[in-house]
This record gives structure tokens, C-alpha cells and sequence, in this order.
């Protein structure tokens, strides 16, 4: 059972990005553009899109896998069923995956990189065997995570013995804790979630360092 549920949210992640993409395409129809501009673009549209779909459903108290399945795979469907009405495939797609041209050395980057590379290679293999064990994680980000796993709702706000009669409410990016932890109910998955990010980091400041001609 839990295999089929990680299949399922391997599977409700692709068709995110599936999604993400289709968007992209649509709001740059006439422009070309370059790998990686692409990649950082689908990037913030999938965040966007995992943020709308928990927020809509924990303001209705309606969070669970299922109903995180559901939308997911119908924008897909609606996406692809707009992007081919509109003759959208038709000679447009194969422009996206032109090379753009750019000056820049490959080598030197990758030297640049390199330790970055493997620093985030050793702390990934620590975080597969590490539960989040840290002070914030286990005062806040964690705990309201899973009442809205139990609840299925946004609505309440969290309070933290530790921070006193303060309340807390939650960053985007504690929605994708959530998101991480609906189809198998633990916290395998969130030790990992940094790790896209930081890679998407030295991509962005790659393409930044091409556009400055660095």
C-alpha cells in the first residue's frame, strides 16, 4: 500500500510539473528560451501550483491525498485539453528546447561549483538517514504541519507554548512540508525537501552570472 501511494505521488508531482510547463509555454508563446531559464521557470510555476492547491483545500478543510490527487491530475487534463484545442503542439514546443547561446565556460563553472556540489552531495545522504531534529522544526514548523494533516484545514492558527502567547502562521514553504508528508503520514520525505532548492539556487546563480557576462 505504501508503495502505491509513493508511485501515486511520484506520479501527482509529474503531472505538476507537466502542468508548470504547459504554463510556461502559454505565457511565452512568441519568446525563445534557454534551458535553463526553463528549468527555473517551471520550478517557481510547480511551487505556485502546490502552494494554490493546499491553500484552496485547507481553507475549506478538505486537506487529504485523495482530494491532492484529484486536482492534480484535472489541471493536467484541463491544460492539455486547452493546449490542444488550441492547436497549441503544432510547431511551438520544439523552440523551448533550442540551445540558447551564451558565452560561458563550462569548465570554470564547474569548478566554481564543484564544492558546492560536494557539500550538498554529503548532506543529502545524511538527511536520508536523519529525522529533522531541529529546535524550530520541533517547536513549530512540525507540529502545525500535522494538525493540518489531522484536521484537513488551513483555519487555525498555531500557538507555541514556547514562544509564549504569540501565534504562529505558517510560510508557503511549510505547505510543502505538508505537501510532503500526505501520501505516507511521516516525515521521510522533508529532510530532502531543501535539496531541489539549493540546486536550483547555483542554477539561478549561474544564469545570472551568463547574463552579467561573468
Amino acid at each position: 500500500m505504501s508503495l502505491i501511494k509513493v508511485i501515486n505521488f511520484v506520479l501527482i508531482d509529474l503531472s505538476l510539473i507537466a502542468s508548470s510547463f504547459l504554463i510556461f509555454c502559454l505565457l511565452n508563446k512568441q519568446k525563445k528560451s534557454g534551458f535553463l531559464h526553463l528549468l527555473l521557470s517551471i520550478s517557481v510555476l510547480c511551487f505556485s501550483l502546490t502552494t494554490l492547491i493546499t491553500i484552496g483545500l485547507g481553507i475549506f478543510g478538505k486537506i487529504s491525498f485523495l482530494n491532492v490527487s484529484i486536482i492534480s491530475y484535472a489541471t493536467l487534463a484541463m491544460l492539455l485539453l486547452f493546449t490542444i484545442k488550441e492547436q497549441f503542439f503544432i510547431g511551438r514546443l520544439a523552440k523551448y528546447f533550442q540551445p540558447h547561446k551564451t558565452k560561458s565556460n563550462l569548465l570554470s563553472g564547474a569548478i566554481l561549483f564543484a564544492p558546492v556540489g560536494i557539500l550538498l552531495s554529503v548532506k543529502f545522504f545524511i538527511a536520508l538517514f536523519q529525522i529533522p531534529l531541529e529546535f524550530d522544526a520541533m517547536v513549530y514548523h512540525m507540529p502545525i504541519v500535522t494538525e493540518w494533516l489531522q484536521t484537513g484545514s488551513l483555519m487555525d492558527v498555531y500557538y507555541s507554548v514556547f514562544a509564549g502567547p504569540l501565534a504562529y502562521y505558517p510560510s508557503n514553504f511549510d505547505l510543502f512540508y505538508l505537501w510532503s508528508i500526505l501520501p505516507l503520514h511521516n516525515d521521510f520525505f522533508v529532510n530532502l525537501l531543501n535539496f531541489p532548492l539549493l540546486i536550483l539556487l547555483v542554477v539561478a546563480v549561474y544564469r545570472a552570472s551568463i547574463n552579467f557576462g561573468i
